[in-house]
């Protein structure tokens, strides 16, 4: 949810807000669901001259400012270097749907609170009671000037976290108030900084606490209960160790730092055999913590009650438990999912019913200490002194299909780049906050790659002359740390000429943050890159059943891409990321690296924030560059429930300015939609530079920041579906475009639907109208009409006519009121006919029929 006004224009008691995707802003939306995006001070939600009531409502009050609503769900601490007065103003606390709840007691704020100015101290944490979903405050103007405390330090930034103590980062960005009028100046510099200021708060918050939000996105995305991993014929015994048990299973969740979990799961915690364990990042035990989990069970079965919150220490990494084939049928648990969702706070809800938890996650199960290292113990300095590149490598090359390993980065460490062994079966596992590598600056190699570098290859992810070799690597997962490259130069440095390759005489190509190329079942989950090398974040070349996961990506320069994708490649999922990046935000390349198709690619539930470009796709550029086999196919591509605002062309097919291929070929992106999202761009939303098989836009919100149409068609294209597009239009996007679809000269649509869409201007505002529906200056073979409202929209189509239209129809076409040629009109379809100065017409059998209504 969001809120939906401008600063400065509140005025008297604010109603809840309406659900997400229905008149918000987008960068509002694209934010409201990060834990630490949305708890970041945003100036276009202040509002100025007005204080917080006791009732949780705002009133004016002369020199005072209040926050809009800040989304910390759940969260239990808090800290913010803004002049907050919860004593003269009040502290409030908000539900999900922005009503009331109460307000925090000046008590509650303990020492950081400074009773002669009724003020907290900058950058002192303080607790949240964890029951809101929002909070707001308000603060008075004067003090932003430094009249108390630091003027430096006052950032604007705050952080609320759901374990242990929020704080501020040292590298926040900072403003520096000197007057009230700052406050609204701040925001340029919020969108300069954006990238860096939202992840770095995003390190101050846990991965875990994201399982708090039940149903979330990441509700048991990681921690589920995963039958796959279970031991069988074996019971949990109070040291942590197993002892063979027929018909028993013991299961392992991957749960770190997590205070609380809920389940429906039959697993026994109160038999003096049967045991609940943790163990640390490393496997190894830390206690039994049966006894704390037998108030949430039947006492008498010993099984463990549905859906009941119970604790947990929140020192561990891993859990285990037991259960027994039986328990399934007999305690009422028939046909269930098997869902175990571990989080830190307060549950509100049951684990949620679609959750398939047992094919959600693969945790690492080996006990054995010598394939389970630190990089501490393996004689890393955590502390950056020195480079720790050879050791970690070291460590990596053991990796085989028998012996599977884990470095887990207890901290952040310095390196040239790591090298994942080329049969994979490696994770590299972070633990928060703070830990990850960090690259030696102007280093020309890949973040972390599989392989070493070879002359033939160089740092690329294949070589277009070069066969796609076999899929080697398996089972890689990295997970739960950042990613710094160049730490020591802070950005770029590198370059693409041969002689600065690794290896003397290479191909020149660039660097990447993560290689992974001629590997399948690969799982990057929550990390974190702060900047992107001479390249891409993530590069994908000639990989199988990947998935990109809980990740965030900030970058800024040209070729910066978030995640890059090459052919050949498929079954690819990206979910709940977040991307703000120079360049494409996901690019699918099928040209790049080998050379192949891209099949079966899922981007859902991610948010883009002022990206190039949300997706980038294309098939086949000129002849010259790739002298052979230049056309491939992208097949089978969904976007769905995604927000975010892009700084150029939403979803964009094809190569400026290259050769594409000599005579067109309708299939060569096949079966590409986008779903349920709301978006804005400073462009167009989707440009069609190639050609194209059916492309389906479905439930899109579109908020409109420019004249240009959504959709622009350059090339031949099969089939175009437009059903439920909504033009919203408010303060965040008032444009008027030029059309919702436009074909350009020389540019053709074989099937145009355009099915129950519409521009809703928000409520009480006025705007110019949209020019009109379609601009076909190309040709349509058959245009589908159904439902269309030409509220706020001046005319069906534009000046161009309906020249290039072979064929119109569909139970729309009388209703929009238009006046239209018999000889566009397809038998059997009710219209006003322009020929007869609009007397409603049907042709049969090719001839116009003027129709008289009784």
């Amino acid at each position: 949810m969001s809120e939906i006004y401008a600063p400065g224009s509140i005025a008297g008691p604010q109603g809840p807000a309406g659900p997400a995707g229905s008149q918000g802003s987008v960068t509002a939306l694209a934010s409201s669901v990060l834990p630490a995006a949305g708890n970041l001070f945003d100036a276009n939600k202040v509002a100025h001259g007005f204080s917080v009531q006791s009732d949780g409502t705002l009133a004016p009050a002369a020199g005072w400012s209040s926050s809009g609503l800040i989304f910390c769900p759940g969260m239990t601490s808090m800290a913010s270097n803004l002049p907050i007065d919860p004593s003269d103003a009040t502290f409030a606390l908000y539900d999900a749907n922005g009503a009331f709840l109460n307000a925090v007691p000046v008590a509650s704020f303990g020492s950081v609170y400074y009773p002669g100015p009724n003020m907290i101290g900058g950058c002192g944490a303080f607790p949240l009671p964890g029951t809101q979903v929002y909070v707001r405050f308000s603060w008075l103007d004067g003090r932003l000037n430094g009249s108390y405390g630091n003027a430096a330090s006052l950032a604007g930034a705050m952080v609320c976290a759901s374990t242990g103590t929020a704080a501020v980062p040292s590298n926040y960005v900072a403003f520096g108030f000197a007057t009230p009028s700052d406050v609204d100046a701040k925001d340029a510099a919020v969108a300069a900084n954006a990238a860096t200021a939202l992840l770095s708060a995003l390190t101050v918050v846990p991965a875990e606490f994201a399982g708090a939000v039940l149903p979330g996105p990441m509700g048991g995305n990681r921690n589920a209960f995963n039958y796959r991993n279970a031991v069988a014929d074996h019971t949990l015994c109070a040291d942590g160790t197993l002892a063979p048990n027929a018909g028993w299973y013991v299961a392992t969740v991957y749960a770190p730092g997590s205070t609380s979990f809920i389940t429906n799961l039959p697993f026994y915690v109160s038999s003096p055999t049967l045991s609940v364990c943790t163990y640390d990042a490393c496997g190894n035990f830390i206690a039994d913590i049966s006894s704390t989990l037998a108030a949430c069970s039947g006492i008498a079965s010993g099984r463990m009650n549905s859906n009941v919150v119970a604790p947990l220490p929140g020192n561990q990494t891993y859990v285990k438990f037991c259960y027994t084939d039986n328990s399934w049928s007999s305690y009422s648990y028939p046909g269930s999912a098997a869902s175990c969702v571990f989080y830190s706070g307060n549950a509100a809800s049951p684990p949620p019913a679609s959750l398939n938890a047992m094919n959600q996650c693969r945790p690492f199960t080996g006990n054995d200490s010598a394939a389970v290292r630190t990089a501490s113990s393996l004689g890393a300095a955590t502390d950056q002194s020195f480079d720790a590149t050879a050791v970690l490598n070291a460590f990596l090359a053991t990796a085989s299909a028998t012996n599977p390993i884990k470095l887990i980065l207890d901290g952040m460490f310095l390196t040239t780049g790591l090298v994942l062994a080329t049969c994979g079966h490696t994770t590299i596992e972070g633990t928060g906050p703070g830990s990850g590598i960090a690259m030696i600056g102007n280093s020309p190699r890949d973040c972390i790659r599989i392989g070493e570098y070879t002359v033939a290859m160089g740092c690329s992810e294949g070589a277009y002359d070069v066969a796609a070799v076999a899929r080697a690597a398996k089972n890689i997962v990295l997970r739960d740390f950042q990613v710094k490259p160049n730490f020591l130069s802070g950005e770029g440095g590198q370059t693409n000429a041969a002689a600065d390759q690794p290896v003397s005489g290479a191909v020149a190509h660039g660097t990447y943050g993560i290689l992974l190329n001629n590997c399948t079942d690969v799982l990057i989950d929550n990390i974190t890159f702060l900047e992107a090398p001479a390249n891409y974040c993530v590069c994908l070349s000639n990989v199988g059943f990947a998935k990109v996961v809980n990740s965030r990506f900030a970058t800024a320069g040209t070729l910066h891409d978030g995640i890059h994708i090459d052919g050949p490649s498929e079954d690819i999922g990206i979910e709940n990321c977040d991307f703000a990046t120079g360049d494409d935000a996901i690019a699918l390349n099928s040209p790049e690296g080998y050379g192949g198709d891209i099949s079966r690619v899922t981007v859902t539930n991610c948010r883009f924030h002022h990206s190039l470009s949300f997706v980038r796709a294309y098939t086949s550029i000129d002849a010259a560059a790739m002298p052979s086999n230049n056309v491939h196919r992208i097949r089978n591509v969904v976007v769905s429930n995604c927000t975010g605002v892009c700084s150029n062309i939403g979803f964009v097919f094809g190569i400026f300015g290259a050769g594409l291929t000599p005579a067109p070929d309708v299939d060569q992106i096949q079966d590409f939609s986008v779903s349920n999202c709301t978006f804005s761009s400073q462009n167009v939303l989707m440009l069609l530079a190639q050609s194209c098989g059916l492309i389906r836009l479905s439930g899109v919100n579109y908020i409109p920041t420019s004249a240009n149409p959504l959709v622009t068609v350059w090339n031949a294209i099969g089939q175009l579906t437009l059903e439920g597009v909504t033009v919203l239009r408010n303060p965040d996007g008032s444009g008027a475009p030029g059309a919702l679809v436009s074909l350009i000269s020389g540019s053709s649509v074989d099937r145009l639907a355009l099915l129950n869409c519409r521009v809703v201007d928000e409520a009480g505002s006025s705007y110019a109208p949209v020019p009109c529906f379609v601009d076909v200056q190309g040709a349509v073979s058959a245009m589908l009409l159904e439902a269309i409202d030409l509220t706020h929209v001046a005319s069906l189509a534009s000046s161009a006519g309906w020249s290039g239209v072979t064929a119109l129809r569909g139970g729309g076409v009388l209703g929009t009121g238009t006046q239209l040629p018999d000889s566009v009109m397809e038998d059997n379809t009710l219209y006003l006919s322009s020929n007869s100065g609009g007397a409603p017409s049907i042709k049969v059998g090719g001839v116009a029929k003027r129709l008289t209504l009784a």
